[in-house]
């Protein structure tokens, strides 16, 4: 997501001014079952709109690392869904650097910092698939 942010930024614009690519608010949901993690991201590529999302599994290594892995890359445009199977599969270790009931910090191994506000404290069972975390950058 962020790669697809830094290209969006780099891309000319049109004729008119107004930039070919727009990309929306990311947004990370993190949920009770497997896969626990969806990134989502809306995007405009001309006159296109396209929500892609990115599915994860996240487990706990030990009381502070959590090992999150890609599974599967959606367009909700063209109904695409592709399983993400070695060599394109992806995992990263994050150390949780602070958590309270309503801000998740972790990073990643490099030292990256993710910031997750969460946004829906009710766990009803209209959200009961959902901790209401989501990403604050």
């Amino acid at each position: 997501l962020v790669a697809l942010l830094s290209l969006a930024s780099a891309a000319p614009k049109s004729p008119s001014g107004a930039p070919l690519i727009d990309v929306g608010e990311a947004t990370v949901t993190i949920s009770r079952t497997q896969p626990r993690v969806e990134a989502a991201l809306r995007v405009r590529v001309l006159s296109l709109e396209n929500t892609l999302k990115l599915f994860t599994t996240l487990e706990a290594k030990t009381g502070s690392v959590l090992v999150e892995e890609y599974k599967e890359i959606e367009s909700e445009l063209f109904g695409i869904k592709l399983p993400l199977a070695p060599p394109a599969s992806f995992s990263r270790s994050l150390v949780v650097s602070y958590l309270d009931e309503d801000l998740l910090i972790v990073r990643s191994l490099g030292g990256a910092p993710d910031v997750l506000v969460r946004m829906d404290k009710e766990f009803s069972s209209a959200s009961a698939s959902g901790d209401g975390w989501e990403n604050a950058a």
